[in-house]
């Protein structure tokens, strides 16, 4: 039988209670297509469950798409297909929606017009490696270095497929993502539920897995909030959504860094935007109680101290040192405020650190740690959330012979 080879093929969550899932896709062919979800024992696929695609026209494609109700904490095998030709099986594991543990990725900028996403790979295959029990990959924006182009989603989640057929990607969108077009570039390539009360046509949502609730904000769209903070409509979402959950931990995902030490953070020609959502959000995450915020764009890594309702550092937070799993964590004991978290960089696009006169954020002591990325070099962050404790590996490695560079372990403990 002759493969079936759809274009941008993605797997997500699809729901906020993480029981289903959403597969989405571009073919030139006016094809019509199902998406097979059998299980791991059922490899000719004869109990497989079936879902008929959805299509809509695209850039004069058509995108496909499904959403499949799955079983939680088990493994599947799926694929897609056409009626005469089908796509590689492909192998994935479901959240438990009420597991005590949960592990999970965050990659971000991995945008790069030279390799298209073959860096990003250098990265992801070393988390899924060295944390086999990663259930989420989470991407911080910037996923190409132009969303308009879909050549460029094409090349990116080809040369990935391994990492979008297998772990839910769920991602918020950076100003790469948004370079011509303001309505929301993601939403043709990922299947993600919007939240039924969200006002606008961008791109942010959220959703729970195990003991965390996870907030996906919209920084980063192209002259629409870019360099001004967040829309009223969104800020209101954000409020309403955090005080919704009971969970035990409270994430927060979002491509412009509130705090950084590079040049998006730290001079005075491009404050406006975090200073802007300095104001809107350090209120916000303080009273929602908010553990930790993830971000990109500056493609470096930093840690805050906790941050404060006031938007000062809290120097007098406790840190204990604890041994998990045969390694030591530096942790952060029930900290007033969010710590904040720049992620690095998966694709190649080194940065150093760069403090401009007037706004020195290091001076300022906002940061527990830095880290620049050097040529050659990608990164991310593993996360494991079990009980009272958030331990989280920055890991950032050589691409040319796989060497870690720099390894940091920190987290929370409450």
């Amino acid at each position: 039988m002759k493969k079936f080879l759809p274009q941008a093929l993605t797997l997500t969550l699809y729901n906020r209670e993480a029981t289903e899932y959403g597969v989405c896709f571009m073919t030139s062919e006016d094809v019509t297509c199902r998406v097979e979800f059998t299980d791991v024992r059922d490899r000719s696929f004869k109990r497989a469950e079936v879902t008929e695609t959805e299509r809509s026209e695209y850039k004069g494609m058509l995108r496909h798409s499904a959403v499949c109700a799955l079983e939680g904490g088990k493994s599947y095998l799926w694929r897609v297909t056409d009626g005469e030709r089908h796509t590689d099986t492909f192998k994935m594991n479901t959240v438990d929606p009420d597991c005590r543990e949960l592990s999970f990725a965050v990659f971000s900028d991995s945008q790069d017009r030279l390799h298209l996403g073959k860096w990003w790979k250098t990265a992801w295959q070393d988390a899924l490696t060295r944390f086999p029990e990663i259930k989420l990959c989470l991407h911080g924006g910037d996923i190409v270095d132009n969303g308009a182009k879909h050549t460029m989603w094409e090349k990116v989640t080809s040369h990935n497929k391994g990492l979008f057929t297998s772990v839910p990607m769920l991602p918020v969108t950076g100003n790469h993502d948004h370079v011509t077009e303001k309505d929301g570039v993601l939403h043709p390539y990922f299947n993600i539920q919007s939240p039924a009360d969200k006002e606008e046509a961008l791109v942010y949502y959220s959703f729970d897995a195990g003991e965390v609730h996870f907030t996906m904000l919209s920084s980063g769209d192209y002259d629409y909030t870019e360099r001004h903070g967040l829309k009223e409509a969104q800020i209101e979402w954000a409020k309403r959504d955090l005080a919704s959950t009971d969970k035990k931990w409270k994430v927060v995902l979002i491509h412009t860094p509130l705090y950084s030490p590079g040049k998006y953070g730290s001079h005075p020609r491009n404050s406006s935007q975090p200073e802007a959502l300095r104001r809107q959000l350090n209120g916000v995450f303080a009273e929602a109680g908010v553990d930790i915020v993830f971000c990109g764009h500056d493609h470096i890594f930093s840690e805050t101290y906790p941050i404060l309702r006031d938007g000062r550092a809290d120097h007098m937070s406790p840190y204990v040192i604890k041994k998990l799993n045969g390694q030591y964590y530096r942790l952060a004991v029930s900290p007033a405020g969010p710590i904040h978290v720049e992620s690095g960089c998966a694709g190649n696009q080194d940065r150093v650190i760069e403090c401009g006169e007037g706004m020195d954020e290091v001076s300022a002591g906002y940061f527990r740690d830095i880290v620049e990325t050097p040529k050659g070099c990608v990164s991310y962050v593993a996360v494991r959330v079990k009980g009272n404790v958030l331990s989280a590996n920055y890991v950032l490695k050589r691409v040319k012979d796989g060497e870690d560079v720099i390894v940091r372990r920190f987290g929370i403990i409450k």
